[in-house]
């Protein structure tokens, strides 16, 4: 038998099955979620357990005897802390492939960043969207002081994944049409009814800017002068119905009502896209100096779907805590995460066949530049 158990809650899902595909070679997997599951095919190091996320003794049960717990399961803000503070109780270390602001709040209230250690954010947005920016600050910049990030896709939508992104829109987890300057929260000014075409995407989209506390974390901790998130919209309808979701979510976010909206809202979605066709994107630039001259660079990261990068940086927080050497605390996953080992194991698993750094000109100075050549990692 292996030596640590982890223990992941939602591991059948679109993330959880990602992280527990790569963690099941060096670790005891305790998988938990209510229905029984529909791949026996598991080797004699895997355990199953019935768990409820809304129900305390289920999840003391569940967490009792593992050495990490990885939370996959959702909605996010819904679920809450309350797979945190069974962990907690449990003496196992915490991963949240989500949580934001709201779980880091609710944690240090508790005082329980004193008892245990956590890693939230701990997926693809958030999580891998701070941790690109920090790996290309570190790889090419002597200082920073500009960060865009162009986030969007054609990607099928999980119940729970679209359940979290109206709750976040609804409940503070960002603000729309709104960026980051000068140590502030403003708004961005920029307007964009029609669709427009953006570097690294393969068509023109509606775009947002949409800073959220992840971003504004991350140009605290780079000391940036400014930070912008962009949504990429592809499809006007999809972009209407989900405005109408949240408004409705607003007056009334009771558990019927949300069903109810999250049901539709996600039928729509999956509806709407060729299950063929699917693709996710997401577009890096950064501007700073190098030898006091100003330079700008871009990352452009592909993939078939979002969920496999937050399966990876979810397996890689795991490995993260059983290192054993990070204090009590509660940490995103760009504040405890190496940089260099997610490009690497998203270069491994090939998440993504190749990252590419390109040298862009700087924005004051695009109308007289042309693009330079490309850089290969």
């Amino acid at each position: 038998m292996k030596s640590s158990v982890v223990g992941i809650l939602g591991y059948e899902g679109s993330v959880g099955r990602i992280a527990m595909n790569l963690l099941k070679e060096s670790y005891t997997i305790r998988g938990g979620q209510r229905s029984f599951p529909k791949n026996k095919e598991y080797n004699v190091d895997f355990q199953w357990m019935k768990v409820d996320a809304y129900d305390e003794d289920s999840l003391d049960n569940f967490c009792s005897g593992c050495e990490v717990i990885l939370n996959c399961a959702g909605p996010s803000y819904c679920i809450g802390d309350r797979v945190a503070t069974a962990a907690q109780k449990a003496g196992a270390y915490y991963v949240d492939v989500f949580g934001g602001d709201f779980l880091e709040k609710s944690l240090i209230e508790k005082n329980y960043n004193k008892k245990g250690t956590f890693i939230i954010s701990a997926g693809n947005f958030p999580g891998l969207s701070a941790i690109i920016p920090c790996w290309l600050a570190n790889q090419c910049f002597e200082n920073v002081e500009k960060l865009e990030i162009f986030s969007g896709g054609i990607e099928k939508s999980t119940w729970s994944a679209c359940a979290d992104v109206l709750l976040s829109s609804v409940s503070g987890f960002g603000t729309p049409d709104s960026m980051f300057r000068d140590g502030s929260i403003i708004k961005s000014n920029h307007e964009y009814e029609d669709k427009v075409f953006i570097p690294g995407f393969k068509q023109e989209a509606y775009i947002q800017d949409f800073i959220n506390y992840e971003t504004v974390k991350l140009a605290r901790t780079l000391n940036l002068r400014e930070a912008r998130w962009i949504n990429i919209i592809n499809n006007k309808l999809v972009k209407d119905i989900m405005a109408k979701a949240c408004g409705r979510l607003i007056i009334d976010k009771s558990r019927e009502v949300l069903n109810e909206t999250v049901s539709k809202v996600n039928d729509l979605i999956n509806m709407s896209i060729d299950t063929n066709k699917q693709w996710y994107t997401m577009v890096v630039e950064m501007e700073g100096t190098i030898d006091k001259e100003k330079k700008r660079k871009r990352v452009i990261l592909r993939c078939s779907n979002s969920y496999e990068f937050s399966g990876i940086v979810a397996a890689l927080a795991v490995e993260r805590v059983l290192e054993g050497d990070i204090d009590n605390g509660v940490y995103w996953s760009f504040e405890c995460l190496d940089s260099n080992k997610v490009i690497k194991k998203l270069l491994k698993t090939k998440a993504v066949e190749r990252i590419n750094i390109i040298d862009i000109p700087p924005k004051e100075s695009e109308s007289n530049l042309e693009e330079m050549e490309e850089g290969m990692l």
